[in-house]
């Protein structure tokens, strides 16, 4: 799910990335990433590249680290991505919600639930996976075919 959400979030940076939007990238300089680089810092700091390259570089850099684990991260990538948000978020929010909250429970404290005697490995249920496989594939689809949609729209003549 969330290569599929990266993948269209950079398809629409590299089609029309409006100034609002890029304001989300920093580019690094220095191992920070400043608020400000004058033309100077951002030449020294990438002398082989063209402007154009650095930009691409941050963009496919803050995808690269891009995570979704909440319904509101779900659903600003939905609108920064142009999709109706409200109507996918009201169909599928509930099931991803629930898959994200149990991935950050896997990522970050490798599925150990604390009992009062101790840590015990808290394993997944084979239906919950097959349940969220399906609510990922049903979402995906839907996704895909509203994106392709409306580039399809976009490109219809007036």
């Amino acid at each position: 799910m969330e290569d599929l959400l990266r993948t269209l979030e950079e398809f629409t940076l590299l089609q029309a990335a409006s100034p609002a939007i890029l304001k989300t990238f920093g580019i690094a300089y220095g191992g920070t990433t400043p608020e400000k680089l004058t033309l100077h810092e951002l030449a020294a700091a990438y002398p082989d590249q063209t402007i154009n390259d650095v930009v691409l570089h941050a963009i496919f850099a803050y995808l690269d680290r891009k995570t979704y684990n909440n319904r509101d991260e779900l659903a600003g990538v939905l609108k920064r991505v142009e999709l109706p948000a409200k109507s996918l978020m009201d169909r599928f929010a509930g099931d991803l919600e629930a898959m994200m909250r149990r991935r950050h429970k896997v990522v970050h404290r490798a599925d150990l639930m604390s009992f009062g005697f101790g840590l015990v490995l808290h394993g997944l249920r084979p239906n919950d996976v097959e349940s969220w496989a399906d609510v990922v594939d049903q979402f995906g689809n839907e996704v895909l075919d509203q994106y392709q949609g409306a580039r399809h729209d976009e490109q219809r003549p007036a």
